[in-house]
């Protein structure tokens, strides 16, 4: 009888510890791309893609991308939220999206404060990355989160497959990655210079961090269409775009 309840108990406690290590975030991931030793630790409201990015030190990092765009409060609560809308390099939204209202310019392309490479437009800096304090992901999540980098951008859209659909009504892609798992970049449209919002529904604009390179005026960004996703595009960095943010 005491072998019996001594075989129940240890069965109990085989079974608890594998229902603890089902539900836990910090669950040891091998691939091709990691040893055994690697620790999955995907933050909270971020997926997952199977995106592992290299350094130009050779070091390597998963890259972790939201599941929902950003807004003033954070992350929008549903991946299908349009969220809000900023220029790049700036940190809050506002009415207005043009190159008068501009925060790194004094009113012309060819004033420029920050972010310039050319002093034929302005002041020049040769920063070609936002800082933190001009990333707005960074400034309204906090931590590691920041905006995607160009690069960042490009992986992904040659890793993953992306397939025009709708979710729960609202148009958009779902990008899925090279381990199965997906997101869903809704066709938000864009702000420009008035309030109206332009082409939500069919067209999405979604900011990188990285300045064009054609000259100051403009910013690497990704943009799809009822018909193809397009990525080798820059756009005037005073237009107010969508963000999706990433972590590592």
């Amino acid at each position: 009888m005491k072998k019996a309840i001594f075989a129940l108990a240890a069965c109990a406690l085989i079974f608890a510890s594998a229902a603890c290590t089902c539900g836990n975030r910090n669950t040891k991931i091998p691939d091709e791309n990691h040893d055994a030793d690697v620790v999955d630790e995907c933050p909270d409201g971020a997926v997952d893609l199977g995106i592992v990015m290299t350094r130009e030190d050779g070091t390597t990092y998963r890259l972790y991308w939201a599941k929902s765009n950003l807004s003033e409060e954070g992350l929008c609560p549903n991946p299908e939220d349009y969220g809000d809308y900023y220029a790049w390099g700036e940190t809050e939204t506002k009415r207005e999206y043009s190159l008068g209202t501009y925060k790194w310019c004094k009113g012309s392309g060819n004033t420029f404060t920050k972010y310039n490479s050319d002093s034929s437009f302005g002041t020049v800096d040769k920063k070609i990355v936002l800082d933190a304090s001009d990333d707005v992901a960074h400034v309204k999540l906090g931590g590691k989160w920041r905006m995607p980098t160009f690069e960042e951008w490009t992986v992904l859209r040659e890793q993953g497959v992306w397939i025009r659909t709708s979710q729960n009504g609202v148009n958009g892609y779902k990008l899925t990655g090279p381990n199965g798992k997906s997101i869903f970049l809704p066709a938000a449209g864009r702000r420009d210079d008035g309030p109206i919002l332009g082409n939500a529904g069919s067209h999405g604009y979604y900011w990188s961090s990285s300045l064009g390179l054609v000259n100051p005026n403009y910013a690497r960004r990704v943009y799809f269409s009822s018909f193809d996703v397009y990525r080798d595009f820059d756009s005037l960095r005073w237009l107010g775009f969508s963000v999706r943010p990433v972590t590592e």
